[in-house]
């Protein structure tokens, strides 16, 4: 029975990847169209905040997870959404969607380091192994020559960083809030800030086409996040949850082959040896633990 739970917890896992891979897609289609970001996100992410009201109401109730009980650190994560959501959205318009998403992996990696400074845990040899082979695996992503396109590869480490940041404020401020509960109050301190921006800025209205990209793409995100909690709720009370994480970085092989369908992206040996670098920096820790668990 266990068995037949970590299979089920690795399914959902693999399900929220790849639709987490197919949202940064969606968004990759309308930030080449030129949209602004605050008007993307203003058009799409009332939708998310719909599905999510919808998700609360048949998991435990709309008051068990969309109550602001703590209002300081629903907004202070909101914030982190809000810079994670940017960078990448800016960066997908200049970057190659496949070399984007290899930096944005770097994510569960920035957060295990971060824990050590932000949750005060013990930073191990290991941890400083896996930081220097991170680090080396951006490098080989961005390009040591540093190209004409550095500078935006810049903006994808800016969100997988955000997005750590906002990861380890979750883990930090569990029982403040529900994982819907943050990812509800992010997104509609994201509409909120970017309505305001589009309104004030009088940014032009997306095509019918973009905006039917962004209504997929928010729609896909809340999908994704709500299946990645699921395979972590299931793993968590099988003792598998940093192996089952570890499904997560199926997204690479899933961007490389849209990448290279739909854009024709072929990404060089250097990039591709920087990939394998993160990947596997990445797998280390949540296995190491594991060991360490096991001892």
């Amino acid at each position: 029975m266990e068995r037949q739970k970590v299979w089920v917890a690795y399914a959902w896992m693999a399900f929220g990847a790849i639709c987490l891979t197919l949202a940064d897609f969606s968004m990759k289609q309308v930030a080449i169209t030129g949209v602004h970001p605050a008007t993307g996100f203003a058009m799409a992410t009332p939708v998310s905040v719909l599905l999510l009201i919808l998700l609360a109401k048949v998991n435990g109730g709309v008051a068990k997870h969309l109550a602001p009980k703590y209002p300081k650190a629903l907004a202070m994560r909101g914030l982190f959404m809000i810079g994670m959501s940017y960078f990448n959205f800016i960066g997908l318009s200049y970057n190659p969607y496949s070399q984007q998403v290899m930096i944005l992996q770097l994510g569960p990696i920035l957060a295990a380091l971060l824990a050590v400074f932000w949750l005060k845990e013990v930073f191990s040899k290991h941890q400083l192994c896996v930081a220097f082979v991170c680090l080396l695996g951006v490098w080989f992503i961005i390009d040591p020559r540093f190209g004409s396109g550095t500078v935006y590869l810049l903006l994808a480490l800016a969100a997988a960083f955000f997005n750590a940041l906002a990861n380890i404020f979750v883990a930090r401020h569990r029982d403040k809030a529900t994982p819907i509960g943050f990812t509800f109050y992010g997104m509609l301190i994201t509409v909120t800030v970017s309505v305001v921006v589009h309104l004030v800025q009088e940014f032009p209205m997306p095509d019918t086409q973009a905006l039917i990209w962004l209504q997929v793409m928010g729609g896909l995100a809340v999908l994704g996040l709500a299946s990645v909690s699921k395979a972590l709720q299931l793993a968590a009370s099988t003792g598998k949850a940093g192996t089952v994480g570890l499904m997560l970085y199926i997204q690479m092989p899933v961007a490389l082959v849209i990448g290279y369908w739909v854009y024709a992206e072929q990404p060089s040996l250097m990039a591709l040896l920087g990939a394998g670098l993160i990947i596997a920096a990445g797998m280390s820790l949540p296995l190491r633990a594991g060991v360490s668990s096991l001892r």
